[in-house]
This record gives structure tokens, sequence and C-alpha cells, in this order.
């Protein structure tokens, strides 16, 4: 049943593909850190949504928020959505710790 479940739910893809389009996640991942990467994620796809993106890449900004490592260099229209998304949400956590 699994078998077929996938299949109707999931394109074929191979795992070349399948590794662009989910990159792995880290392994120690918290409620709190799901939550603030889906938040990124959020703000990541709807800027995406604002600059008419096509569909596909506002998803991957999304999917890819979850996998994101903020220190790393800006090379791409994607990375620096992402870096401004995360600034966005850390400068939002760390004024809500200060009040």
């Amino acid at each position: 049943m699994k078998h077929f479940l996938d299949k109707m739910f999931r394109p074929a893809v191979n795992d070349n593909q399948r590794r662009v389009v989910f990159p792995p996640l880290p392994n120690h991942f918290t409620k709190n850190d799901a939550q603030q990467r889906a938040l990124i994620g959020w703000i990541a796809r709807r800027v995406g949504q604002l600059l008419t993106l096509e569909a596909e890449e506002t998803d991957l900004l999304f999917y890819t928020a979850f996998s994101y490592q903020p220190n790393k260099s800006r090379e791409n229209d994607v990375d620096h959505i992402l870096y401004f998304a995360d600034h966005l949400v850390r400068w939002d956590v760390r004024d809500n710790s200060a009040s």
C-alpha cells in the first residue's frame, strides 16, 4: 500500500534530483529550531512571491530555509533572500527577549 501511495502522491525523481529539491536537514533539530526555520522560509517565500518568482522557486526558498546556514557566503539571489529573512527573524527574537 505504501508503494502505491508513494507513486500516487510523489513525482518520480531520481536520487540526484531529490537531493537538489530536498537538501538534508541538520541532525539536531529542536521544535524551536523548526518553528524558527519555518518562519524564515515563510518570509523568504513571501518575498519571492512579491518579486514575482516562479512558484517552484518560491517553494524551494521555503524548503531551503530548513538547511540554510546564515554564515555562508551569499552567492545568488536565493542566498540573499534567505539571509535577510534570517536576520529579520533574529532581529524580532532579540527585540522580544529584551522586553
